[in-house]
């Protein structure tokens, strides 16, 4: 769907089943490059594009959206309501809301810095995540895990007014770091409420609390890396993501060991090109970003149940909510007047289960 409208159907697939999605950008000169995304039948996504700026008004038309379905809720009239309606134009408003203030950011240091930059169109994914294990290769159990923000796409370009490339490449390193820290920023403001602040993880955050944990930071290159490489108690994958990078003559920022934030486990890691200043913002696992939220996922999940207007019913459903809402704490005073009313409606658990 793009704008509410469907442009592309398929055939059904089992729920788990892997999936890829692969954006092809062509420029003016009709030079393509793409960003593929890894997906899971039955999770949700919503992508947002910077072609070159997000516009004030895009942001306060999905802002009124917003508005009109809390309203909606808050007066128990789902008529016409859908998923997209309460959950798609969530992850889409905070895709778009994460290239917003990315944007902002960047004309700030773009005038500071005595640099001109240009967007090039870029490109963010906001999801809802899934656990899913697999038997025989097929998928037998899903469990909802958290939201998660991968940006795969983020380019500008960028000169100094002066002609002095060293401006560019503190910019790009400086521009980097924003883009890293508002990976997991954005998020927490969006869904964060009094009662229950959500916390993320970044590249740069990760290493924050590692720092603030007394883990030992290193930074290598081609240098040290014979030195420091067999000290770092981390994934295969990461180690060997790091030796590349080296190899390849990049800087690698990384902490000994990873860290565990909010029932997450991993390590954030920067791999920085020192002729230019560009680089990569990582987490374990290829992420940009992480969003650690279980309570917002059963948040979400409630959210569901009304929306999708469910019909039947079911004594089963009272103890259901009751759990939820005692994994989602206090929930919001339009939520409260709904829930009442769904001790007579059942969810369909087993879309969340695969028998087989």
């Amino acid at each position: 769907m793009i704008d509410g409208q469907v442009v592309a159907t398929g055939s059904s697939i089992g729920l788990g089943s892997p999936e890829t999605l692969t954006m092809t950008f062509t420029d003016a000169n009709q030079y393509s490059d793409t960003a593929t995304t890894n997906l899971t039948a039955g999770e949700y996504y919503g992508i947002g594009i910077d072609a070159g700026g997000i516009p004030q008004q895009l942001l306060l038309a999905e802002k009124t959206k917003l508005d009109t379905t809390q309203a909606n809720i808050a007066a128990q009239n789902f008529t016409g309501m859908t998923k997209d309606d309460v959950i798609g134009n969530l992850l889409y408003a905070t895709a778009i809301s994460y290239y917003g203030e990315y944007d902002l950011m960047d004309r700030l240091e773009e005038n500071e810095m005595g640099v001109i930059i240009a967007r090039v169109p870029s490109e963010a994914v906001f999801s809802v995540t899934m656990n899913v294990s697999y038997m025989f290769g097929v998928a037998e159990n899903v469990s909802p895990t958290g939201l998660k923000m991968d940006v795969q796409r983020n380019l500008e370009m960028t000169e100094a007014l002066n002609g002095d490339n060293n401006k560019v490449i503190q910019y790009n390193i400086q521009s980097g770091i924003n883009g890293s820290i508002l990976e997991s920023q954005v998020p927490e403001q969006l869904f964060s409420t009094p009662t229950n602040h959500i916390e993320g993880v970044s590249a740069l955050k990760a290493l924050q609390i590692a720092n603030d944990e007394g883990i030992p930071i290193y930074t290598l290159n081609q240098s040290n890396i014979v030195t420091i490489l067999p000290q770092l108690q981390l994934s295969s994958d990461v180690i060997n993501d790091i030796q590349n990078a080296v190899n390849a003559g990049d800087i690698v920022t990384v902490s000994k060991t990873e860290i565990t934030s909010n029932g997450w486990n991993g390590v954030g890691y920067v791999i920085i090109d020192p002729t230019t200043g560009s680089g990569a913002y990582m987490i374990s696992g290829g992420l940009g970003g992480w969003i650690i939220a279980l309570k917002t996922i059963a948040l979400f999940l409630l959210i569901v149940l009304v929306s999708i207007a469910i019909v039947a019913a079911g004594p089963e459903i009272a103890a259901f909510l009751t759990v939820f809402t005692e994994v989602v704490g206090e929930l919001p005073a339009a939520l409260m007047t709904v829930l009442p009313n769904l001790e007579n409606h059942t969810c369909l658990q087993e879309q969340f289960i695969i028998h087989g």
